[in-house]
């Protein structure tokens, strides 16, 4: 899942997003939805899932999951 600083690396940084593109193949990461729109940049993401990730969020933290921004 892309949030947050990541998300606008990925967003800006059209090197860095050819790297996950690569490395992902088919695979659709998730990225927050709230945050491309408010930014932006929802059309330089079109290669993801765009969802409103706060109840994932908030769930993952329920099960003890520990969120690494960067």
């Amino acid at each position: 899942m892309f949030f947050g600083p990541s998300q606008d690396l990925l967003a800006e940084d059209e090197s860095f997003r050819e790297l996950v593109i690569n490395q992902l193949g088919e695979y659709k990461p998730l990225a927050c939805k709230f945050i491309a729109d408010s930014k932006g940049y929802s059309e330089k993401l079109s290669f993801t899932r765009l969802e409103y990730v706060g109840e994932i969020v908030n769930r993952l933290i329920d099960e003890s999951f520990a969120p690494m921004v960067f």
